[in-house]
């Protein structure tokens, strides 16, 4: 079971490139993710209630500058996704899942990845070409 999901999120998120590709083909960018953020923040309202007056403060304090960020990264990536095929969109933006570990690595300076993980991306990133 453990193993089926990371493949059942595959599956959704690489459809999601060919709706939204879709989508943004006969309503404008910003319209389309005006609607994917409204109802993401409605799913959530219910969890929002169960949070106490302090903790919401907070909450807003941390969500709010890390919510323009998101939307900033959701604006280049639909906006690109509408210049490209689905497949190329896909492709680059998944890159990010393969130099995740990498740029850590650089940056925290601990965690060597090992030569397996290494021969992995690599052996992943050229079956995706």
């Amino acid at each position: 079971m453990a193993e089926s999901m990371p493949l059942l999120v595959s599956v959704f998120w690489g459809a999601s490139y060919g709706l939204a590709k879709t989508a943004v083909a006969f309503y404008p960018v910003l319209g389309f993710l005006a609607i994917r953020f409204c109802i993401t923040s409605f799913l959530f309202i219910p969890s929002w209630n169960k949070v106490a007056r302090k903790q919401s403060f907070q909450t807003l304090k941390i969500g709010i500058p890390l919510g323009i960020i998101l939307l900033s990264i959701f604006i280049a990536e639909t906006y690109g996704l509408s210049l490209t095929l689905a497949s190329n969109a896909a492709f680059l933006i998944s890159l990010c899942v393969v130099f995740t570990p990498f740029v850590e690595w650089l940056m925290l300076k601990s965690g060597w990845l090992g030569g397996s993980m290494i021969v992995c991306a690599s052996l992943w990133a050229a079956l995706k070409r």
